[in-house]
């Protein structure tokens, strides 16, 4: 029997409008101040429990773990499965590859698709995909076995 971790999966923090966006790279699309109180005290929760910090390369996730990765001494490491508009797949198969507990920044879209095959596995408890939310999501033998939402923190 495998001892079971967990990976904590994020929506980044709260961004500026995508709309009211001025500049020409959405991927360059920083968090707001709002996004950037939620980033700390997503900090704070998770320190304790994570080894490593992963996020994809749009800005808005970087900001929102960079807080993490500074409290826990590591850097964040960039993976382009992360960015927006990838499949759920490769976000599933990135937390079943996991060996110890990190945390992993991706957009509404990504998490959306993934919290909602949990559900139709039965394994993803109520919870929603608003931006600063944490997935609590444990694994054991390398397949998920339990998923948990964790609210955005107030700001």
């Amino acid at each position: 029997m495998s001892i079971a971790h967990t990976v904590y999966v994020l929506r980044h923090a709260r961004a500026g409008s995508r709309s009211r966006w001025d500049g020409t790279d959405d991927r360059m699309r920083p968090l707001t101040p709002r996004g950037q109180t939620q980033a700390l005290a997503i900090a704070s929760t998770l320190a304790p429990h994570v080894r490593e910090v992963h996020s994809s390369p749009y800005l808005r996730c970087v900001e929102t773990v960079a807080p993490l990765a500074t409290l826990i001494g590591t850097d964040v490491v960039i993976d382009e499965r992360l960015a927006e508009g990838n499949d759920w797949l490769d976000l599933l198969h990135r937390i079943e590859a996991s060996t110890t507990s990190i945390a992993l920044c991706t957009h509404g879209d990504v998490l959306g698709d993934l919290v909602l095959r949990l559900h139709h596995r039965g394994l993803a408890g109520e919870g929603g995909i608003e931006k600063g939310c944490t997935w609590s999501i444990t694994v054991a033998g390398g397949e998920v076995v339990d998923a948990r939402h964790h609210p955005a923190p107030e700001s």
